[in-house]
């Protein structure tokens, strides 16, 4: 039986001030384009529980305790038809949904979309409205998703999704790191900078953020060999204000690539993970900042992945002069 449309209903945790658009109002339904695919959103608030002055409904409530939106996107048989490994084997010509075991590629394209088509709205409303609360949502973000394809005779097939969670089979706050967290709490310390642009840019890439995440894995870098050098030059020669003055005041591509041989004998340039990194990375970067470039989700992991491993090679290298320092993202992280 072949596939009508494709509905995926869920809750987001935020109140979006439009009009209930489920059952009723179609002009509030919004039409929303994303790499050439089409989808319908429709709309509905869900009250939780009364809020400041016995209202129903608050703004800046990013966490939707008090209210929240009921979402459904709606895809027509054309984008079902486009999905990879959408049907069993026994039936290749789409007879029947895979809905009660959702195969990889099925979930990646239906809910990878859906969440593309969202954020891409809730960017449009957020810079509308200015709330700067509303954020990008990643599928943790969400957690159920009931997806239902609706047959052209008149049936259904319906299954509720759980992406992106897992349950807990044992707790991994140990007594080691329960005594990490209490010192950094009791001596007031900093967060190790590096591991924290490193979750920063994960956590990027899960929300779909997928152009910050490239960015960030531009600023891990550039901050982390910046701090390296500052390190080294001041362990070798007791220079560190010298160093942070040519770290500051060097453009970064001389810096990498002549500043750091020169002064202290590492040839970054000749590297394959640099010349991969300066692809990767370096010039998505720049196409991001001055043209506007939207990031595609393997490019914004490529960027993380060259990035960690262009890390990687610097530590093995000079990994020895930094044992001391923040450098290694295992030292002084809780």
């Amino acid at each position: 039986m072949s596939i009508e449309d494709i509905v995926v209903e869920f809750e987001i945790p935020y109140l979006l001030e439009v009009r209930d658009s489920f059952d009723r109002n179609p002009e509030w339904r919004f039409d929303v384009t994303f790499n050439s695919v089409e989808a319908e959103f429709r709309f509905k608030k869900v009250c939780i529980q009364e809020g400041v002055g016995g209202a129903d409904y608050v703004r800046g409530n990013r966490n939707g305790l008090i209210s929240r939106t009921a979402v459904q996107v709606c895809f027509n048989d054309i984008f079902y038809q486009a999905i990879p490994d959408r049907t069993n084997e026994e039936t290749p010509d789409g007879e029947e949904m895979i809905l009660h075991e959702i195969p990889g590629e099925y979930s990646r394209y239906v809910i990878g979309y859906t969440l593309d088509f969202l954020n891409q709205f809730l960017e449009a409303y957020r810079a509308n409205l200015d709330d700067q609360w509303v954020k990008p949502l990643g599928i943790s973000d969400v957690i159920d998703f009931k997806v239902t394809a609706n047959l052209e005779d008149g049936g259904s097939d319906t299954v509720i999704y759980q992406p992106g969670v897992e349950p807990i089979k044992e707790l991994r706050v140990t007594e080691t790191k329960r005594d990490n967290i209490q010192e950094f709490i009791s001596e007031d310390k900093a967060v190790n900078l590096f591991k924290k642009i490193d979750l920063d840019t994960e956590d990027n890439i899960a929300r779909r953020e997928y152009d910050v995440a490239v960015l960030n894995s531009a600023r891990l870098f550039e901050v982390w060999i910046k701090t390296a050098y500052i390190a080294i030059r001041d362990r070798r020669e007791d220079m560190k204000e010298e160093a942070r003055r040519i770290a500051i005041e060097t453009p970064f591509a001389s810096f990498v690539e002549e500043k750091i041989r020169a002064d202290i004998g590492l040839d970054i340039d000749s590297m394959p993970e640099y010349s991969e990194w300066k692809e990767k990375v370096w010039e998505v970067r720049k196409d991001v900042i001055h043209d506007g470039r939207r990031v595609e989700e393997e490019v914004a992991n490529d960027a993380y992945r060259v990035t960690r491993m262009l890390l990687g090679r610097l530590l093995a290298e000079v990994g020895d002069e930094l044992e001391d320092t923040n450098l290694h993202a295992e030292i002084d992280y809780p």
